[in-house]
């Protein structure tokens, strides 16, 4: 198995639930396939990235994804300087060929649509990354200690990385069917289904637009979620975290409602948290809810198989691509 290496730094109704056959079939994910074997082959996972045990977690997936091919980690704010030497790293210890593999739960993000102007994919900076950086936005609401670590000067959000051998950038998670059978689990663990409601609860972004696409995944897990736990009912939101503060009182004065009128109705409350992993968001949850009697689950989708089974499947697509 490959070392990694450490970087600091959509619709409704019938055509949802094609949408969501659509995706099942096409995620190929049920078989499992052959390992890669292809030392020229290097793997540059990128994460946001958080405290210890948050990125603990994500290296694991990625030593635990099955394979010979070199393996190198950067989490940050898509800071070109970082990536770079991880470029040119994975370059001196030989690989021929690079597949980028964004560890993101979605693209529709100011961070994540930086990421693809310093990767060559986008023609100009996000406007908005741009903004939140310069003003320091990202810093500035309280945040648990995941976000301890980003105190590194302002980047040149302009700069971009150069590749010097072939290399293919793979999609985030948007929605994926591995990442829905985690779901499906932590439901499943729940002993007593009678008479209660499934809230999927996510970080979200900052601008509305954004906000609409990442609402368009959550319904996609929550119909697949209907169609397993019969007579369940499941809602979703997004608490968007790093988005003004006026907007994110909106949005968690939003769940509150909710889970009160789920509670009028006499239906218990469960919260199912879609975040990447734990020691981060999670707290944020705990105190906008503290008096909301409602119970939340403790796991986030980490530690769990489908994650490494999802870079997999990435690593292997992207290296058929760089084939053709």
């Amino acid at each position: 198995m490959g070392k990694y290496k450490i970087a600091a730094t959509s619709s409704i109704g019938g055509l949802l639930v094609f949408t969501l056959l659509i995706l099942t079939l096409l995620s190929g994910c049920v078989k499992p396939q052959e390992e890669i074997n292809d030392p020229k082959l290097g793997v540059l996972m990128l994460a946001h990235g958080g405290n210890q045990n948050w990125n603990k977690e994500l290296l694991k997936a990625l030593s635990a994804a099955r394979g010979n091919f070199k393996r190198q980690v950067v989490f940050g704010m898509a800071d070109p300087d970082v990536i770079q030497q991880e470029i040119v790293s994975l370059q001196k210890e030989g690989v021929n060929k690079i597949v980028v593999v964004p560890l993101f739960l979605s693209s529709h993000s100011e961070l994540y649509r930086q990421l693809e102007y310093v990767l060559g994919i986008r023609e100009e900076p996000d406007i908005l990354f741009g903004l939140l950086i310069e003003h320091g936005k990202k810093h500035s609401n309280p945040m648990p200690s995941e976000h301890a670590d980003h105190t590194e000067p302002l980047m040149d959000i302009v700069r971009r990385v150069e590749f010097s051998v072939p290399h293919v950038i793979a999609s985030p998670i948007n929605y994926h069917p591995l990442i829905a059978s985690i779901l499906e689990e932590r439901v499943a663990s729940i002993s007593n289904k009678e008479n209660i409601s499934i809230v999927l609860l996510a970080h979200g972004p900052v601008s509305e637009t954004d906000n609409k696409l990442w609402l368009q995944d959550l319904q996609l897990y929550a119909e697949r979620m209907r169609s397993k736990f019969k007579n369940l009912q499941v809602l979703y939101h997004t608490f968007r975290d790093d988005a003004p503060d006026f907007i994110r009182n909106q949005a968690i004065d939003k769940i509150r409602d909710s889970i009160r009128q789920e509670q009028k109705a006499g239906r218990g409350v469960i919260v199912v948290p879609y975040l990447l992993a734990s020691d981060g968001r999670e707290v944020a949850i705990k105190e906008f809810l503290a008096d909301c009697k409602c119970t939340i689950i403790p796991a986030a989708l980490l530690p769990h198989k489908n994650i490494s089974l999802w870079i997999e499947q990435q690593v292997r697509r992207g290296k058929i691509k760089l084939a053709e």
